[in-house]
């Protein structure tokens, strides 16, 4: 019988450099497969208050653990799944009163007028650096995604350079990128003594993105770039190649993939449910080779509602009432094997891989072709390492089943699916600065380092006088140009 895990491993590594451009473990992305993958329907639309943003808020919103990080030598170990809740979850949690405890110490007028002020000028430029902002990641994200395609473009990608660094200018010019970068990390330096205003702000901010579904209840505003309604004009790339089990590949440290090589594990999947939310039991493949052809598109998360930078602000820790769990304890990724971390988000999901037009082929055995014709009959879900081929998937008030056509050789499946998803390894948080002003109802996780005060200060202060070289900058551009206008009106 064929090595079903060293099939399986060859088979996630030989899509690893195309669908997640390489082994990014170096600049902290985690990589988790699952198996199998979870279908996604086509007709979800991103109007506002509605069941189809309430699915696209479930599915993007799932919580990935990070448990390949430290055995990736070791593959016996891995055994990645997914963690209770979702990232939503843990952000309400943040925000809701009595659950967080802050530093709190009475400030000097002239900082409360100072943080006013800047206050106000975040929110009346916050709309225009996150549209820039995000204009500048999607000039990016389809470079890289150029640039990984088995036979990527010339032309295409010198146009695409072009776009990355005209938005990277857009970015610096009209969303003040620099300048808003240091009044918030200013704002940020000042409210350590008491970052109670902070703390409002965000918490409306994560408010005004409650939105009430008709039927699946309440949910957070989150949304796939691109747009599912987009999907169909194209943007996918194309994925074509034959694994065999006697390949030789380099496994990536921060690949993993759900369900593990425990007893029983095996390239099929067999569950009840809807793919990739039910349990599974894992049966044994005979194939030893696997031809291999879909398209696939790499999708990231946008979460208006989540201010990432909080997570590893030194100025709150959970409360005594509340606390006890770490939502990530940071690991230690920087040595030989990288240790884990372990927490309720160890890893937040930025990106999502969806493939469509999927083509698998093998010599399959009479047993494995039979098994797969019973499976469909009962509307069970089946799959093979990280590809749904029968299952269901979420319409607004309804739930849809599909399956691969199958002719003995070649399973065929047009509907899209998410396979895998990416994002970033977590460091320590919360990772409270022990030298602030706390009160008693504050938790303090086990071995929190102090913070140089030195250092503190010393960046607290060169990031006041680049703030104040910068207001004179654009200061000076404003007259001048003011002068240039009236000079030639």
């Amino acid at each position: 019988m064929p090595d079903n895990k060293r099939m399986i491993l060859n088979l996630y590594a030989g899509m690893q450099d195309a669908l997640f451009l390489g082994d990014r473990f170096a600049r902290g992305e985690f990589v988790s497969f699952m198996q199998p993958g979870q279908f996604i329907s086509q007709s979800l639309q991103e109007a506002d208050s509605t069941d189809d943003m309430a699915i696209l808020s479930e599915i993007a919103n799932v919580l990935v653990d990070s448990s390949y990080v430290n055995a990736y030598e070791d593959v016996s170990c891995s055994a990645s799944k997914e963690l209770p809740g979702s990232v939503a979850n843990v952000f309400e949690d943040l925000m809701t009163a009595g659950h967080v405890a802050l530093p709190h110490q009475s400030l000097s007028p002239d900082v409360v007028q100072e943080m006013s002020e800047l206050q106000t000028w975040l929110a009346t430029h916050q709309a225009a650096y996150d549209l820039y902002r995000e204009r500048f990641f999607d000039a990016v994200e389809a470079y890289d995604f150029e640039a990984a395609k088995q036979q990527p473009a010339g032309s295409k990608l010198l146009r695409l350079r072009q776009k990355q660094d005209d938005a990277a200018r857009d970015w610096n010019v009209f969303g003040a990128r620099q300048l808003y970068d240091n009044k918030a990390g200013r704002y940020a330096y000042l409210s350590g003594e008491d970052p109670t205003g902070y703390w409002s702000r965000i918490g409306q901010e994560f408010a005004a993105q409650r939105r009430q579904s008709p039927h699946r209840g309440s949910y957070y505003q989150t949304f796939l770039v691109p747009a599912v309604s987009a999907w169909a004009s194209g943007g996918w790339a194309e994925f074509e190649r034959r694994i065999a089990e006697s390949d030789s590949y380099s496994y990536s440290k921060s690949t993993s993939w759900a369900g593990g090589v425990s007893a029983g594990f095996g390239l099929w999947s067999i569950g009840g449910g809807a793919s990739g939310s039910s349990r599974y039991v894992h049966e044994r493949s005979s194939a030893s080779t696997v031809n291999l052809k879909f398209e696939y598109l790499r999708v990231r998360i946008s979460r208006p509602w989540l201010r990432g930078d909080i997570l590893a602000q030194r100025f709150w820790t959970w409360s005594k009432l509340f606390g006890g769990q770490v939502l990530s304890d940071g690991g230690n990724v920087a040595v030989t094997p990288p240790v884990r971390p372990i927490g309720r988000m160890p890893v937040l999901p930025q990106y999502l891989i969806v493939v469509r037009n999927v083509e698998l082929s093998s010599a399959f055995s009479t047993d494995e072709r039979t098994s797969y014709e019973k499976h469909v009959k009962a509307g069970a879900s089946v799959g093979f390492g990280p590809f749904s081929l029968s299952g269901s998937y979420a319409e607004s008030e309804s739930t849809k089943y599909t399956h691969a056509s199958f002719d003995g050789v070649t399973f065929r499946i047009q509907q899209p699916q998410i396979i895998a998803r990416s994002g970033m390894l977590l460091p320590r948080s919360p990772n409270p600065d022990l030298s602030l002003p706390w009160k008693d109802d504050a938790w303090f996780p086990l071995q929190t380092l102090l913070w140089n005060e030195d250092a503190r200060a010393e960046d607290a202060a060169r990031l006041l006088t680049s703030a104040r070289d910068l207001e004179r900058l654009e200061q000076a551009e404003r007259l001048a140009s003011a002068w240039w206008e009236q000079a030639h009106s």
